[in-house]
């Protein structure tokens, strides 16, 4: 009987693989918590429009522990099969209906822990920006990076569910597996890499045809540092360093709303 053990600190949890079933086993309360909504989420992407064709079902047979029969490992993985699935998932996007990115990220946890942090001035840019630029609206995976896609018996299969968001701003997870390839490329944060990400040079990125304009950059920045700290809630790890870390984020992009508007 072969039994895998990997630890997995940023979600606290320990993932063990036995007889090719993979288990999630929460280390903490506020980890289990999080597989419960890992859980629900899943649930929702298999009976999603789009998701149900890649969401990796989950099951429970102890309180707490998910298991699933889709190891989590980048065996097999056939790149032409994801740009098929990149393709397919901008097709999609065609039909999305288009608000304000205010209305699909409604940056609440950015509302209550880093804007009444920055100058009046800035908010108020930031504020004008969000609502008077207009993006599409859809549900999202929200971690959609490489270690998340593999290619299972010639079909493209998804894992980790825990960010899944009915309505959301349609393009994140294009901009996040373009961004998540440039990132680990240049061996950094995307925090230390804040200024890069307006400059990231397309050979980094597997989706590399796909450009981004300064606006679709700041619109990541904003809707992937609302999403880590609803992760930081969930997992009660959100301390003084990680707000102060989103601050300097908003504020960064300010220099730029600030030539733009």
């Amino acid at each position: 009987m072969s039994l895998r053990i990997q630890i997995a600190p940023g979600s606290r949890c320990i993932i063990l693989t036995l007889k090719g079933i993979v288990y999630k086993v929460p280390l903490s309360q506020s980890a289990s918590k999080n597989l419960r909504n890992e859980y629900l989420c899943n649930k929702e992407a298999q009976l999603d429009e789009f998701w149900s064709n890649y969401a990796v079902p989950l099951f429970s047979r102890f309180k707490g522990i998910l298991g699933s029969k889709l190891q989590k490992n980048n065996e097999s993985f056939l790149e032409e099969k994801l740009l098929e699935f990149i393709k397919l998932r901008l097709e999609w996007l065609d039909n999305a209906p288009t608000i304000s990115f205010i209305e699909s990220v409604n940056c609440n946890n950015l509302k209550r822990f880093v804007f009444p942090h920055i100058g009046h001035m800035e908010y108020n840019r930031l504020d004008i920006f969000m609502r008077s630029h207009h993006v599409k609206v859809g549900s999202v995976h929200g971690d959609l990076h490489i270690e998340n896609i593999f290619c299972n018996m010639g079909a493209i299969s998804i894992i980790d569910w825990g960010n899944h968001h009915t309505k959301f701003w349609a393009m994140y997870d294009i901009f996040h597996l373009k961004y998540c390839d440039f990132l680990k490329a240049k061996n950094t944060s995307w925090i230390d890499a804040l200024d890069e990400l307006f400059i990231a040079p397309a050979e980094y990125c597997t989706v590399s045809e796909f450009k981004a304009s300064e606006e679709d950059v700041i619109c990541y920045i904003l809707a992937r540092s609302e999403l880590e700290l609803l992760q930081d809630i969930r997992l009660n790890r959100l301390n003084l360093n990680r707000i102060k870390k989103y601050r300097s984020a908003v504020q960064k992009i300010n220099r730029y709303l600030n030539r733009m508007l």
